[in-house]
C-alpha cells in the first residue's frame, strides 16, 4: 500500500472484503485489529452518521460485502430517499463438503454453500440487492440517481467496485481500497462464488397454511 499503510495481512485482507472479522465482529466497530469471539455480534452501527463517521470508508471499505449488501444509513436521506431497510433479507448460508485445506490444491470434491433467503417482494428485495447493490461499481459511493436506491458514476471519481465476494463482474474489474496513506485500485483476479443452481420458491404464510388446512380451496 502506498504512503504510510502498511502492507495488508490475509486476516485483514480477507475482514476487508467481507466487512467482518473471522468471529464476526464488524470492522465498523473493531476498524484496526480483530477483537475475537465476543458474547454476541454487535450490529447496531451505521456507517455515516455521528459518531461512526465512515462515509469515505476508511473503517469499512464500500465494496465490502456487508456494506453492499446492507448499506444502512448510506442510502438516505434526501434526494434519493430509500430506506434500506426495504431491501433486508432473512437469510442464511449452510456449507456442504468438507472444507479445503489452507494452500491445497482443487481436489475435485463437491463442496460448496447453500445460499437461503426469506423475502415478501424477490424484485425489491433478492434481484434489487444483487443487481443494483451488489454488481453496480458505483454503489454506494457513486452519484445518487432518480432511481430510489441507484447510483450512478460520478466526475472524476474511482468507483468503488462490485462486491468481490458473492457479486458477478467482468474482467478487468476492480475495487478501491480507502486508507489514509492514498487510495489503492486492485483487480478482481476471479470470480469467487459461481452459482450452480438457483430456484425460487413459493412459501405461503401461517394464516394461509391454516386455512389449507381447513379446507380452503379459493
Amino acid at each position: 500500500m502506498p504512503g504510510s499503510n502498511p502492507p495488508l495481512t490475509t486476516q485483514q485482507t480477507a475482514a476487508a472484503l467481507v466487512g467482518r472479522w473471522p468471529d464476526g465482529a464488524p470492522l465498523e466497530l473493531h476498524p484496526t485489529s480483530d477483537p475475537g469471539q465476543l458474547t454476541s455480534t454487535p450490529n447496531a452501527f451505521q456507517y455515516k452518521a455521528t459518531p461512526f463517521n465512515d462515509d469515505g470508508g476508511q473503517k469499512c471499505p464500500h465494496f465490502a460485502h456487508i456494506r453492499k449488501v446492507n448499506p444502512r444509513d448510506e442510502t438516505t436521506p434526501a434526494p434519493t430517499a430509500d430506506n434500506p431497510s426495504r431491501r433486508r433479507m432473512i437469510r442464511r448460508g449452510i456449507p456442504y463438503g468438507p472444507p479445503l485445506p489452507d494452500g491445497a490444491a482443487d481436489d475435485a470434491v463437491d463442496r460448496g454453500l447453500h445460499f437461503f433467503c426469506v423475502v415478501s417482494d424477490v424484485v425489491r428485495q433478492f434481484e434489487f440487492v444483487q443487481s443494483s447493490w451488489l454488481n453496480q461499481p458505483t454503489f454506494p459511493g457513486g452519484q445518487k440517481t432518480t432511481k430510489p436506491g441507484t447510483y450512478g458514476p460520478t466526475p472524476q471519481v474511482t468507483p468503488d467496485g462490485p462486491d468481490p465476494v458473492v457479486g458477478e463482474h467482468t474482467a478487468g474489474e476492480a475495487c478501491l481500497l480507502v486508507q489514509s496513506g492514498g487510495h489503492v485500485t486492485f483487480p478482481i483476479p476471479t470470480q469467487l462464488v459461481n452459482v450452480t443452481a438457483g430456484e425460487y420458491f413459493f412459501l405461503p404464510s401461517i394464516s394461509a397454511i391454516g386455512a389449507i388446512a381447513g379446507g380452503t380451496t379459493s
